[in-house]
């Protein structure tokens, strides 16, 4: 468990690991040099809990080497991921060590989650179980991070073997770890029963969004020039996706004030991607003059950039 000034949420997250009915962990909480209280409250339930262990980087280097240095205390054969803010419900380790022993095949391990924002449930993240990302994925995995970070496990030597997370990224960086564990081999099974709750708040959504949409593309250029890179054709594909995306996280803050960004967004995507022909439509859409509902077409489609990005 990563922590940086994580003190509104880290106790709950915490409580949520030792409320496993599974009772066979080490927890391992990484408090990457917080200014708040992370570090008091972590040795706090530490002390009453032999199970837990709290080490401190002396200077804030990042969520990668954050994990990267619980991995090398890790004693086990599972790693599981928890970031601070968010919680496991407490029958996600049983039934995903359950499924480990149904399918000895499998590297990584995960769970459907709940998306939340600290009181109700908003929704799930997957809700068609045709769509379930489960056994060799890798070609759904080269357009999209297909799991929550929080939710999964992955066998110690596969991340040993891919090299940890790698601390360029400051967002991104568990799909990026995903693909480089694909890269030799990954198998994935998944428990359709939602057993996380991911918090949406401003510390993990507002802010990030370009930086996002920057660190997927970094990963997807990254993953080009590795040597051992399979479905070069496909991440081509998916980087001049994720340049068209990129386009439209840059302007999605600024839309309420200038809309007139719009259409040029739009058209440079479009120029990354010429498949998407959609992007190609909003552009003119938006651009439409007014007495023939340009301006009623371009707010449809700003409230369609703002959800998405």
């Amino acid at each position: 468990m990563p922590a940086f000034n994580a003190g509104k949420f880290l106790a709950n997250a915490i409580n949520s690991v030792r409320n496993q009915t599974c009772q066979e962990w080490e927890l391992i909480v990484v408090d990457d040099s917080s200014t708040d209280g992370t570090w008091e409250i972590a040795r706090n339930l530490a002390e009453t809990d032999s199970r837990i262990s709290v080490i401190r980087q002396p200077v804030n280097a990042g969520v990668c080497a954050a994990r990267n240095t619980a991995i090398v205390e890790a004693r086990g054969k599972w790693v599981a991921f928890l970031d601070s803010d968010d919680i496991w419900l407490p029958e996600k380790l049983e039934k995903q060590f359950a499924l480990s022993s149904h399918d000895t095949e499998a590297n990584l391990l995960f769970t459907n989650y709940y998306l939340w924002d600290g009181y109700s449930d908003l929704g799930i993240r997957y809700s068609n179980r045709k769509k379930f990302p489960e056994g060799d994925v890798l070609r759904r995995l080269i357009f999209h991070n297909l799991f929550g970070a929080s939710t999964v496990m992955v066998r110690y030597d596969a991340i040993q073997r891919a090299g940890g997370f790698d601390s360029q990224f400051r967002a991104a960086e568990d799909w990026d770890l995903w693909l480089r564990i694909a890269e030799e081999k990954l198998w994935a099974r998944g428990v359709w029963q939602p057993l996380v709750r991911y918090r949406l708040w401003s510390g993990n959504t507002i802010k990030n969004t370009q930086q996002t949409a920057e660190s997927n593309l970094s990963v997807l250029e990254k993953m080009l020039t590795r040597p051992s890179c399979r479905k070069q054709v496909l991440f081509k594909q998916s980087c001049a996706i994720a340049r068209g995306n990129l386009e439209f996280a840059r302007i999605r803050g600024r839309l309420s004030e200038e809309p007139d960004l719009l259409p040029g967004a739009a058209f440079r995507a479009w120029l990354h991607y010429p498949k998407r022909v959609k992007w190609l439509m909003w552009s003119v859409a938006a651009s439409w003059p007014t007495l023939l509902g340009g301006r009623l077409l371009s707010s449809v489609i700003q409230k369609k950039v703002s959800a998405k990005w």
